[in-house]
């Protein structure tokens, strides 16, 4: 996976966007979601936050927890991340919602929930 998250990381230096999203399309279909989740908590922690991948099927609904530098104890947000070829359906993204809602918010004292979907979301 590190050599992955390096190669990903050059392109965003190289500020090149079509082949990253190429490079996170064409995985193997077993580790394009946590390297996508790997990625995203990548950039995060390079825009100054600590960020933690939980991500799997226990993720409770939050594949990564973002937490600022000065606050380490309570997540200011919950990310969702979706590398899938399709663009993330109405259904499938009320779906994280509620799993949202109903789990991750409590879980771990967060209300701020973002869903980045590399191919986007249906209308």
């Amino acid at each position: 996976m590190k050599t992955h998250i390096a190669h990903l990381l050059e392109l965003t230096l190289n500020k090149n966007k079509k082949r990253i999203k190429t490079y996170l399309e064409t995985l193997p279909a077993a580790v394009k979601g946590p390297i996508f989740e790997e990625y995203l908590k990548e950039l995060y922690c390079g825009n100054g936050f600590l960020a933690v991948r939980k991500g799997g099927k226990d993720d409770l609904g939050a594949d990564i927890l973002i937490y600022s530098r000065n606050d380490p104890a309570t997540p200011l947000l919950l990310v969702q991340a979706k590398n899938q070829k399709r663009p993330l359906s109405e259904r499938d993204t009320r779906a994280e919602l509620m799993k949202f809602e109903e789990k991750a918010q409590h879980t771990y004292n967060c209300h701020h929930f973002v869903i980045y979907s590399l191919n986007g979301f249906t209308e």
